[in-house]
């Protein structure tokens, strides 16, 4: 697998930053619309016996997605666009801006999270803090787990801003669950992707 970098440009005052991506991921602006597209045309070079599973997946995942985005001032969702079935893996990773209440610096809406969501640094340079959260997303036949994992950074030279990840993985469906192995290669995944995440150097 080789990664590509992937610029992430944005308006006004908040600084750009750039993260790694693997092959046959894409990004799109908070526009999901766009991201069903982008997976609509992804999906014609798949065999038709994967289509409807992968299909599923992905819209699930992208309803969470804009479930969340309702909350939050998304910047872009980071999706598998081209890859085959046998690489296909159901998760996807929305990045935000996260404004802090009443004037809050960031670090201290962290030590929150820390004391209450038991969250903990990803990085030994302790610049990316994580915790998880499990949800269900309802579907029209039920609903869906969703295991979800946020991660937040400070933003620079905006103390009461931060970038905050939040990767979500289908866990389970119709009672049937993913295994323990696959659910730590798909956790190990959006570990490395989110600890590439570099701000520009400008910024």
């Amino acid at each position: 697998m080789s990664l590509r970098a992937e610029l992430i440009g944005t308006n006004g005052a908040l600084p750009a930053f750039a993260l790694l991506l693997p092959d046959g991921w894409t990004s799109g602006t908070g526009d999901l619309g766009e991201m069903h597209d982008a997976v609509e045309a992804s999906l014609v070079a798949l065999p038709a016996t994967s289509r409807a599973a992968v299909r599923s997946s992905l819209r699930i995942l992208l309803e969470d997605a804009a479930e969340r985005a309702t909350r939050a001032e998304i910047i872009r969702v980071f999706t598998q666009s081209d890859v085959s079935a046998d690489s296909y893996v159901p998760m996807s990773i929305v990045a935000s801006w996260l404004r802090s209440p009443s004037s809050r610096s960031i670090q201290d809406l962290g030590a929150q999270l820390i004391r209450t969501r038991k969250a903990g640094l990803l990085d030994p340079d302790g610049t990316i803090l994580r915790w998880t959260e499990d949800g269900k997303v309802p579907v029209d036949d039920g609903t869906v787990e969703v295991h979800g994992i946020n991660y937040m950074l400070a933003v620079p030279g905006h103390p009461a801003v931060g970038l905050v990840l939040r990767t979500s993985i289908l866990r389970g469906a119709d009672g049937v669950a993913v295994d323990d192995e696959p659910m730590a290669a798909m956790t190990m995944l959006s570990d490395s992707i989110v600890s590439t995440v570099r701000w520009r150097r400008d910024a």
